[in-house]
């Protein structure tokens, strides 16, 4: 019984992928950022498990994007928002994968509203993402900034070719 996708006022899509008997919501998080839900649906379908079974999409993330519902500027919620997706369901399980699970974990407002928790490729903690931000903060990678900016900007902007490419003589995608 797939569809009937649901939105959060933050832009967070649930797509339902299963529903059989039973009152758990499970809801799979991907990892990435980047990948998507797509990245564990194939998980999700095989768990086969009693109850309904989503797929969240964090605004901005995976097919997630361009979509009225999702802001303009998603990432600074992330992973607030993930307390937002599961507060309208009831007895609900959620299952993080790799940075998914992460971010699980470093939203203290998801421990009085889930029923069950599972890590899947993940760390058990996330207290290290304060000190890596100020740890790749102090050691920027050459091109980085550049790079993110052509991403902005989007494809108007053609200007913008990594170093290696340059040097190989590649030419950046159109």
């Amino acid at each position: 019984m797939e569809g009937r996708d649901r939105w959060t006022r933050s832009g967070v899509r649930l797509r339902r992928v299963s529903e059989r008997g039973g009152r758990w919501n499970w809801l799979f998080v991907p990892g990435g950022p980047g990948l998507g839900a797509e990245s564990v649906a194939g998980l999700a379908r095989a768990v086969d498990a009693r109850g309904t079974t989503w797929l969240v999409d964090l605004p901005g993330d995976g097919s997630n994007r361009g979509e009225p519902q999702v802001p303009a500027r998603p990432y600074g919620q992330w992973p607030t928002v993930l307390a937002e997706a599961a507060r309208p369901l009831n007895c609900v399980v959620m299952v993080g994968h790799s940075t998914g699970g992460m971010f699980m974990l470093s939203c203290p407002e998801l421990e009085g509203q889930l029923a069950g928790m599972a890590l899947v490729s993940s760390a058990p903690h996330a207290g290290w993402r304060l000190s890596f931000a100020q740890w790749a903060e102090a050691r920027p990678v050459a091109g980085l900034a550049e790079a993110a900016e052509c991403l902005r900007t989007g494809p108007e902007r053609r200007d913008f070719a990594p170093a290696h490419s340059r040097r190989r003589g590649v030419e950046p995608h159109p």
